[in-house]
């Protein structure tokens, strides 16, 4: 089993030849790498907040497993699992945001609690409806407004990530990429 690379601090980070690459939705970077003091939603560099994360992922391949059973899945998933540490910043203005949103969200689901309970009350198939498309809005919102950034792939040695904000991921680029391609320049003319 490999270990994952403990997190430092990003002035101290032993991977100041890290590039950041993306194909628009997806960033690539080393597995334990402390991105620079920019915010991954907004872009923003002031009033930060770090935020140390221990991310997941095993190959979709493996959701097949549900199939021969619930138990079966989560025993396999736990085993074959990839794992990753990731510290980025985040601002606190958008850590606000993403609170709310994720409260809102709590709402709408807890609100489909009460469509289901009213729904066995008064023995309505509208209201059973009503609860199904509570909860299937739940889901929805979940992921497309309240999520942080999520692995879409992991290995021992990198880490493939998706949520970054627009403005966030060309000022990570900006931050790092020159840095690396001095370094890496430094090193090949030697």
């Amino acid at each position: 089993m490999a270990t994952t690379p403990p997190t430092v601090p990003y002035t101290q980070s032993p991977f100041l030849r890290q590039r950041v690459e993306d194909d628009g939705r997806t960033v690539l970077m080393q597995n334990g790498f402390s991105l620079p003091p920019i915010c991954v939603f907004t872009g923003s560099r002031d009033d930060l907040v770090p935020v140390t994360v221990t991310l997941y992922w095993h190959h979709p391949a493996w959701i097949a497993t549900v199939l021969a059973g619930v138990l079966l899945y989560v025993l396999v998933s736990i085993a074959v699992r990839k794992k990753a540490v990731v510290t980025y910043f985040v601002s606190r203005a958008a850590r606000r945001r993403r609170r709310s949103l994720h409260a809102a969200n709590w709402l709408i689901f807890l609100s489909a609690a009460g469509w289901i309970a009213l729904a066995v009350a008064v023995d309505d198939g509208r209201v059973a409806l009503l609860a199904l498309v509570s909860v299937f809005a739940s889901i929805v919102f979940y992921f497309l407004k309240v999520r942080w950034l999520v692995p879409t792939r992991i290995t021992d040695d990198h880490v493939w990530l998706r949520g970054f904000g627009g403005e966030a991921l060309a000022a990570l680029k900006a931050e790092l990429n020159p840095r690396a391609d001095a370094l890496n320049a430094a090193t090949d003319a030697r």
